[in-house]
């Protein structure tokens, strides 16, 4: 038991004022996490610089330029203009485009045609609630944060945070829809 005379003792104040803060802090960060539901859905991104090629029509992925048939280079074609296109073409062949699985918590790069066989609901928010954004770190301590900066992925809902197994990029990185059915 406390004794009354404790409570008036300053090394007490001292030390239990900034520790209860700490325990009360720790709970309002930590706690949402523990008690919201894990996410249920799949998602598909693309990351590279073309990475806006891939869009979501009547549940199905598509592209504005097929990766599996691009144009061949007509070498008669003006210099800037052919320096260009092999740009844009080598920029599609590096974009990939990858499949977060919520159950394993795993990252796998899948093909366009693989992912032409899922059904995809293009919307910002999943139907469980997560949206998919990058993550926001300061550094520093409270209260002299010195920078905020991008720190990879994450999925959100509401104040609880899945921080996601990929980094940020140069390029875009695009949620391109939640895989709802195969």
């Amino acid at each position: 038991m406390l004794e009354r005379n404790m409570l008036k003792d300053p090394i007490m104040l001292i030390a239990g004022v900034p520790i209860l803060f700490i325990v009360v802090v720790g709970i309002f960060v930590y706690l949402p996490s523990a008690i919201t539901e894990d996410p249920q859905y799949d998602f598909l991104y693309a990351q590279g610089y073309r990475a806006n090629n891939y869009f979501v029509e009547n549940g199905k992925i598509q592209a504005l330029m097929d990766p599996n048939n691009l144009p061949e280079v007509d070498p008669r074609t003006e210099e800037k203009a052919r320096e260009r296109l092999i740009r844009e073409i080598e920029n599609l062949r590096t974009t990939i485009i990858y499949r977060y699985d919520t159950e394993n918590e795993s990252l796998q790069p899948i093909s366009f045609t693989e992912a032409k066989k899922l059904n995809l609901d293009p919307s910002s928010k999943s139907p469980d609630g997560y949206t998919f954004q990058s993550g926001q770190r300061a550094s520093g301590f409270f209260p002299f944060f010195i920078e905020n900066r991008r720190d990879g992925y994450e999925l959100s809902k509401g104040v609880a945070k899945v921080k996601l197994p990929m980094d940020y990029r140069y390029g875009q990185n695009i949620c391109v829809g939640w895989a709802i059915s195969e």
